[in-house]
């Protein structure tokens, strides 16, 4: 690696080249992220447009998938000498929108940990109990003569099962 800082950055290969293809002469390096930036700005191509009619079989939409692959990955279209086939462009393509969905789908989402728990389930079954227990904190409009009533009476109507728990367990 002593080499390497003898080199000027300028004349340094990329280190972002690393999606490798055959151009149709020798293997080809290229920046996914130019790839992606030269498809978005190309005068006719939308990615959500013409690979579909394309692929329906509409020969202006393959035309323009053509020149847009073609140009996105710096390639000429077969001449008889060089270049790759319009068929051959499209499996280009395609490998290339198989090597983003990889590389998307191997990256973590998060390198944030997940946020601890420090309250146990004995201090949260205490809160519990002791927020039920006080009627002020109820939000019922009758007065509450029984705790238990008013507690049940709070919840909503779906949660049938927490409401027998709680009028089963024995609250002072």
């Amino acid at each position: 690696m002593f080499w390497r800082s003898r080199i000027p950055f300028f004349r340094r290969p990329s280190r972002r080249q690393i999606f490798k293809y055959w151009n149709g002469k020798s293997y080809s390096r290229i920046d996914p992220l130019l790839v992606e930036e030269r498809l978005e700005h190309h005068d006719k191509f939308r990615s959500d447009v013409h690979p579909k009619g394309a692929s329906e079989g509409d020969l202006d939409s393959f035309n323009i998938c053509v020149d847009a692959y073609s140009n996105a990955f710096g390639v000429d279209v077969y001449n008889g000498k060089s270049g790759l086939t319009r068929g051959e462009l499209f499996g280009l393509m395609s490998m290339f929108d198989y090597y983003m969905w990889s590389l998307k789908k191997s990256t973590k989402t998060s390198q944030t940990p997940a946020p601890s728990m420090d309250a146990t389930s004995q201090e949260l079954s205490e809160k519990t109990t002791s927020d039920i227990s006080d009627c002020s904190k109820t939000p019922c409009d009758k007065s509450c003569d029984d705790p238990q009533t008013c507690a049940t009476e709070s919840l909503p109507p779906s949660d049938s099962s927490s409401a027998d728990r709680l009028s089963s367990s024995n609250i002072s």
